[in-house]
């Protein structure tokens, strides 16, 4: 359990890498606002996972799912569908 702006939080623990000048703005930024490094990374992965959220519905390519619904023989029999008979 842990205590973030007032309110209390269960967290799960994650271990992230961080290249030097992004540790080194991640703790200017947390000196500055005077909350934890934990706190802004946080704060910016919701706010990042926020606008980026896509509704599914917005997604053109999920409604190419159920298009080619049709005979499940369809591979094997395709000549009769094609011509009306097997090819011999």
């Amino acid at each position: 359990m842990m205590y973030s702006a007032g309110e209390v939080l269960d967290v799960i623990r994650k271990q992230i890498y961080l290249d030097e000048r992004t540790q080194a703005m991640l703790r200017k930024a947390a000196v500055v606002r005077g909350v934890s490094e934990s706190e802004i990374i946080r704060e910016s992965l919701r706010e990042y996972l926020r606008k980026s959220a896509v509704d599914a519905g917005d997604n053109p390519l999920l409604e190419l799912i159920g298009l080619a619904d049709g005979r499940e023989d369809a591979s094997e029999h395709h000549d009769v569908y094609l011509y009306g008979k097997d090819k011999d």
